[in-house]
């Protein structure tokens, strides 16, 4: 290799390592710079959520539910609002004293605006809440405010109610209109749906247009960022837009393009990878209420709920849909009810003329051996009944009466003929034979005056003979033994139990009298697990439950299979909101049990109506439970503001008293499930929360953009070569 050639190699190489020395100071310096940045969200961009539903009123001042509560809430302000990020009501519009409810002032917050930079007065608080006294717009709104007197001072508002009820904070909740608004619409715009168009609003955003878009037939509603809306924090969405899809199908056929979408029904689960799902719960919960006027004995109820498992419920549903709710205020207290051990399904139904299929065919063909020994007795008028006496060994079934034995053997077997192989276990009174196995055709016991055994004694022995069946057991006979080792003494008593034997047949002829006509065929095509009576109709209970969603329909599909299992044969039926409120306005609740949607909402006090003796005929007391006690204690969680510690006590033994009832069983909460685009940044919602409004709070702290931000004060020559060697060495 010549020269020329080295030279030139030498000179690439110092021109590559000068470039290589450039690149990696370049790489220091940025690392050096970017070394302490911090990221910060810019204010920028629009939102799209999906929703499938008709258009809204959007009316604040009516009663509303679902979609029309969130745009309302979206718009306008209220006097008080729940900030999901510290989990309390905190001040909106003014800041109220609520420690007094017979007496609260609230006074205006400063510098507060309406959308066209008009203040937000004392007068638009006034017309909104004196209207809604005054008119039959919202009449919850109406009754809560019935006695209330509102008085306007100069930077507050005054309330005083005629008696202490803490079910008035629910008015300072309600969305405020402008006082120049509530004047220039008509009566039918005040009462129903409002016009969009120039609307003056208070809130985080305005409305700004409603249209219709013809390529994917939907109305999309535009809400952008109201820049008079005037707070310490920060919101970087600029624009929501809603798209209002008119039904699911139309919605599937788009969904790839879905940016948010509040998917309580699964509809499109995690079908789209784009989408990022986040689960929540609202303050409600799914329970089965139990009509105490249709089930009046509480040992029934005691083997209703003894019989529903709640965890079984939500295995059914499936865990990742649904949560366990262990009592009606939603904590982790579960105080389960006292079983009465001697409740027995079988004697309550037998009280009530209920028969297992056993009994009734026992009864048949006790009718049948009847009637033959009465054609025997006709055809050998001479005949008499005979007792018979055992003094054998071995005593083998059917040889003993139904009624009376007599022995005069100390030790013997009495051996019993099996029909049905399925039998798992058999008892005679309540010792369990542990020689018998399912599948045998005969079981002994043996009768024995031996201290050992113990089981016969002089004078008289009965024996109980039950069968168990999938935990289950069945009376199979009841045979009364009279042992006397001394004959004549034996002899004595079967004369004197001759009458008594005479009258307890024309008892069992008197008792099978009611059996008559039943025909074994029709017998035994009945369902061995529950009870008939002679017309053999089964023992049944019917649960009624809300059609309004999948999952309580597969709750009250998951009770039955429970209580048909313990041999309580159920019918469901379903019923709408409507038609269980028009059962209860006119006293006509034929349900036995109920399972039913609650929504409780900001306070655990709306649990009120739903126990207290004074709704049993106002249609929310759907267990018609009516106890002074407890009605006290709802009054006093109702009427009176108390600390955390009391409210805690006082819960527990409104909790403990409707447990003693036993007419409740909570069951679960569903997990609602929001899917969100993962360009979407900072979206977060609390696991619980009160209402479904508040995923809009999670949308306006979100971003979708940020940059990064240098602080170049504190660069300089000498911190970048101590941060060079602090970095290598």
């Amino acid at each position: 290799m010549n020269k020329a050639v080295i030279w030139k190699l030498k000179k690439y190489l110092f021109y590559i390592s000068i470039l290589f020395g450039i690149l990696t100071l370049s790489h220091l310096i940025y690392v050096y710079l970017y070394s302490d940045y911090k990221e910060v969200p810019i204010k920028w961009g629009t939102i799209s959520e999906w929703i499938i539903w008709e258009m809204p009123h959007f009316n604040p001042l009516v009663p509303s539910s679902n979609h029309n509560r969130y745009i309302s809430y979206l718009l306008y302000r209220s006097l008080l609002r729940y900030d999901p990020k510290k989990w309390k009501i905190v001040s909106d519009l003014a800041s109220c004293n609520t420690d007094n409810l017979l007496y609260i002032e609230c006074y205006i917050e400063d510098n507060i605006k309406w959308s066209d930079w008009e203040s937000i007065t004392i007068d638009d608080i006034a017309s909104t809440l004196n209207l809604l006294k005054e008119s039959d717009i919202n009449p919850l709104m109406k009754s809560l405010l019935k006695n209330v007197t509102i008085e306007k001072k100069e930077w507050a508002i005054a309330f005083t109610n005629t008696k202490k009820d803490i079910n008035f904070l629910n008015v300072f909740f309600q969305p405020i209109m402008p006082d120049r608004v509530i004047n220039s619409l008509s009566q039918e715009e005040l009462a129903w749906k409002m016009p969009y168009n120039e609307g003056i609003y208070s809130w985080r955003y305005k409305l700004s247009s409603v249209s219709q878009d013809a390529s994917l037939w939907i109305t999309k509603i535009v809400f952008d960022k109201n820049k008079y809306y005037v707070d310490d924090e920060e919101i970087y969405i600029d624009q929501i837009i809603l798209k209002l899809f008119t039904d699911k199908l139309h919605f599937l056929k788009n969904k790839t393009s879905v940016n948010i979408f509040n998917d309580k029904s699964n509809i499109i689960w995690e079908s789209i990878p784009r989408l990022e799902p986040i689960n929540y719960t609202l303050s409600q919960f799914v329970w089965l209420f139990i009509n105490k006027d249709k089930i009046s004995d509480e040992k029934f109820r005691s083997i209703i709920l003894d019989s529903i498992d709640r965890k079984k419920v939500i295995e059914d549903l499936w865990e990742e849909n649904v949560k366990e709710i262990k009592n009606p205020f939603l904590t982790d207290i579960e105080l389960p009810f006292k079983k009465d051990k001697d409740t027995n399904l079988e004697e309550l139904l037998a009280k009530q003329g209920y028969f297992s299929k056993q009994y009734l065919m026992n009864k048949v063909v006790a009718i049948e051996e009847r009637d033959e020994k009465l054609i025997s007795k006709e055809a050998n008028p001479e005949e008499k009944t005979k007792l018979i006496q055992k003094d054998s060994k071995v005593i083998v079934s059917p040889e003993w009466t139904k009624k009376y034995n007599f022995v005069s053997e100390d030790d013997i077997k009495l051996q019993w003929q099996i029909e049905d192989k399925t039998i798992e276990a058999i008892y005679v009174n309540d010792y369990k034979l542990q020689q018998f196995k399912k599948w045998d055709s005969y079981f002994f016991y043996r009768l024995s005056t031996d201290p050992t055994y113990n089981s016969m004694k002089e004078w008289e022995n009965i024996y109980k003979i039950y069968s168990e069946k999938a935990w289950e057991k069945t009376l199979l006979e009841e045979v009364i033994f009279y042992y006397y080792k001394d004959k004549t003494k034996l002899e004595e008593i079967k004369k004197n139990l001759s009458e008594w034997e005479e009258e307890a047949k024309e008892e069992d002829i008197w008792n099978l009298t009611a059996f008559e006509g039943l025909e074994k065929q029709k017998i035994e095509a009945l369902d061995d697990r529950f009870y008939y009576n002679k017309d053999l109709n089964a023992f049944m209970y019917k649960i009624s439950y809300i059609d309004s969603d999948e999952n309580v329909e597969k709750a009250a599909q998951s009770v039955k299979a429970m209580l048909e299992n313990n041999r309580i044969r159920v019918m469901l039926e379903p019923v709408s909101t409507a038609d269980l409120t028009e059962s209860m306005i006119k006293w006509t609740s034929n349900y036995d049990m109920l399972i039913v949607w609650i929504h409780l909402g900001y306070f655990d006090f709306n649990l009120f109506p739903y126990f207290h003796s004074s709704q049993v005929w106002k249609w929310l007391n759907f267990s018609n439970l009516k106890k002074l006690s407890l009605d006290i204690m709802l009054e006093e969680l109702k009427w009176n503001k108390h600390t955390n510690e009391e409210i805690s006590e006082l819960e527990g033994d409104i909790l403990e008293t409707i447990w003693e009832e036993k007419v409740l069983k909570t069951l679960y909460t569903p997990k609602l499930k929001i899917l969100i685009d993962k360009n979407i940044k900072n979206f977060n919602i609390n696991e619980t929360v009160p209402e479904n409004i508040y995923r809009y709070d999670s949308i306006i702290s979100s971003y979708l953009i940020k940059k990064k931000i240098i602080d170049f004060n504190d660069k300089w020559v000498s911190d970048f070569v101590r941060f060079i060697f602090s970095t290598l060495f």
